[in-house]
């Protein structure tokens, strides 16, 4: 079953990753609400050769996007 196969090589299986963070902290945070939320797509060719990424690793790779904003971001990222 091609579902439940086993990737044995190491790497990335994707062209874009897009990473996303919730800033607020106060009792107004609603993590359901995408309005809320920062997104940082970035092209998986411009990732450091690593495991992790903190969020300053994120921010120098992209500028944060609304969600409303996300499709024409990942877009853009991926025909540039």
């Amino acid at each position: 079953d091609e579902a439940n196969k086993r990737i044995e090589s190491k790497g990335r299986f994707a062209d874009i990753y897009v990473f996303a963070f919730h800033p607020r902290t106060d009792r107004s945070a609603d993590h359901g609400d995408a309005s809320q939320w920062e997104f940082y797509p970035a092209k998986a060719s411009n990732l450091p050769d690593q495991k992790t990424i903190g969020l300053n690793g994120v921010r120098q790779l992209s500028a944060s996007v609304t969600f409303l904003g996300l499709r024409a971001e990942i877009d853009r990222v991926l025909n540039f």
